[in-house]
């Protein structure tokens, strides 16, 4: 299990202001050591960890990054229970799980748009909810945004599909005529 204490007493102490000096002056510790701890060639000791969490004003948890590790474990046992997984339905499911635990994480959100487009007829409304908060999202790039619209193209309808690539392409920088294009030559793969 990774401990996350170098990059939390960096965050804080930088957060403070303050150099790694004045930070061990204040815990009575050395520069050398705050140094070890900030880089993870060290960690502080046992009995420290409380000063150190008092001085912050934050808990001992927060210190350490249990609310990190406890994230990343459960994203580990969702990604094996998903590689397990045996049905569509039960890796939809995991896929669901995981988005609602991890929504800003796009390897997740790009690989339920590629799980609900084996059946896009039936999962189209929730692709194109999902769409809409991917596009709010600011840790989405033009990339990976673009890889969903191309996901869910052959399932706008004929009607929809001006609507669609003014909506998404042109916000996206996706050249109209190549949107237009790519979604009529995926509807005829489709049928």
């Amino acid at each position: 299990m990774k401990l996350y204490i170098n990059e939390n007493l960096k965050r804080l102490r930088q957060s403070k202001k303050i150099t790694q000096e004045q930070f061990a002056i204040a815990i009575g510790s050395s520069v050398q050591s705050v140094s070890r701890w900030e880089t993870g060639m060290s960690y502080p000791e046992l009995e420290m960890i409380p000063t150190i969490a008092m001085f912050f004003g934050v808990t001992i948890d927060e210190i350490v990054g249990m609310e990190k590790v406890s994230s990343e474990e459960l994203r580990i046992q969702l990604t094996m229970r998903l590689e397990e997984a045996s049905t569509h339905e039960e890796r939809l499911s995991i896929l669901r799980d995981m988005h609602i635990r991890f929504p800003s994480d796009v390897g997740t959100l790009i690989s339920l748009f590629k799980c609900m487009s084996e059946r896009g007829e039936v999962y189209y409304e929730e692709m194109l909810r999902l769409l809409d908060e991917m596009t709010t999202q600011k840790n989405m790039c033009r990339r990976d945004i673009d890889e969903v619209v191309m996901i869910i193209l052959p399932w706008v309808s004929d009607e929809e599909l001006d609507n669609y690539i003014k909506r998404y392409g042109a916000s996206r920088d996706m050249r109209e005529e190549r949107l237009r294009t790519e979604a009529l030559r995926m509807k005829n793969e489709y049928k």
